[in-house]
């Protein structure tokens, strides 16, 4: 299944009881997400060549047990590509909603959960669909200055 396809399966209230849930100290932000969440309602997907990954993850120094988002190329080329995985922080919102979701996300954690984890992930930058582009830019600009 696609992300757009799974967001079209719940509505905003499912979400708004949820995510405070799941992330306690986000409730503060639920009118950010909301508009996040709206907006990807309305944006039309891209083809893309990446799965999204939500998978459980236990850190050792603290044990705690956290939803780790990423991605991998659905048709990988060879075997070292994969068992590579890639952030998808600064990738853009129409791309994020062409990608499948794994399987094996919904099976860690179901669909409603697998969907708060994942706008939890996109929006890590800011709730608007240019925080990604704004966030990328500013990486590369202090690579430059890295660079000088």
């Amino acid at each position: 299944m696609k992300l757009f396809e799974l967001i079209k399966q719940f509505q905003w209230s499912e979400l708004e009881v949820r995510l405070p849930e799941l992330y306690p100290d986000q409730e503060k932000d639920l009118e950010g997400f909301k508009k996040a969440f709206a907006r990807l309602q309305s944006l039309a997907p891209l083809e893309s060549i990446m799965t999204i990954l939500v998978t459980p993850i236990k850190e050792d120094c603290d044990e705690v047990e956290y939803a780790h988002v990423n991605g991998c190329k659905t048709n990988p080329e060879d075997e070292e590509e994969n068992k590579m995985t890639y952030s998808l922080m600064i990738t853009q919102w129409p791309e994020w909603l062409g990608m499948e979701v794994s399987e094996e996300a919904f099976k860690y954690y179901g669909e409603l959960d697998t969907l708060v984890h994942i706008l939890w992930e996109m929006t890590f930058v800011g709730y608007k669909e240019e925080s990604a582009a704004e966030f990328d830019e500013e990486l590369r600009r202090q690579d430059l200055d890295n660079k000088e």
